[in-house]
């Protein structure tokens, strides 16, 4: 019985000997060719790897210059408001002089008006009776949280950031 090669291997026609002297400059051409591309082009690499990181690091830094100067503009904002407020705490510490509900009122209007130029805002008013809503409401004291939909009043609003990010929720009790 004769085995017959699944396989049949093929000997290669053209050995390497028999490359001219000229195409083997050539290759050798080729190749030094590509090794300088490649060369240049991990050079240019380096180089934009560099200018994301500059570019990166120039962001951030106009990012946090321009966050700084908000808030040196809102502190600006609020502070001959916020100096009243601390003389009015003062006169009601010592009783030096009388201080009216009025002015108290007059100061806190100054500040709100202040953060609210300055993105910050609040979500419903005192007294006011709407759907509880677990997500933006807080329910206060020792009572159980309302079913979804049920009325509450609210007793003080809710605040969120520029963002719109809820940075406090609005306390409610059941109506």
């Amino acid at each position: 019985m004769t085995s017959i090669p699944l396989f049949r291997r093929h000997e290669r026609k053209t050995p390497i000997d028999t490359v001219s002297d000229q195409e083997a400059t050539a290759s050798r051409n080729a190749a030094r060719e590509l090794e300088l591309a490649l060369g240049e082009a991990n050079r240019r690499i380096r180089q934009l790897e560099a200018d994301v990181t500059r570019l990166s690091a120039a962001t951030a830094t106009a990012r946090d210059q321009a966050a700084q100067r908000v808030l040196d503009d809102l502190a600006e904002a609020v502070a001959a408001p916020l100096a009243h407020l601390v003389g009015q705490q003062a006169i009601l510490t010592t009783g030096t002089s009388e201080l009216t509900a009025q002015d108290v009122a007059v100061v806190a209007g100054q500040i709100l008006r202040a953060l609210e130029r300055a993105g910050v805002q609040l979500h419903g008013r005192v007294g006011d009776t709407v759907p509880f809503d677990p997500d933006i409401h807080l329910v206060v004291g020792d009572r159980q949280a309302p079913a979804v939909g049920a009325s509450v009043v609210i007793r003080s609003p809710g605040v969120s950031g520029p963002s719109g990010r809820l940075a406090r929720k609005a306390a409610v009790e059941p109506a």
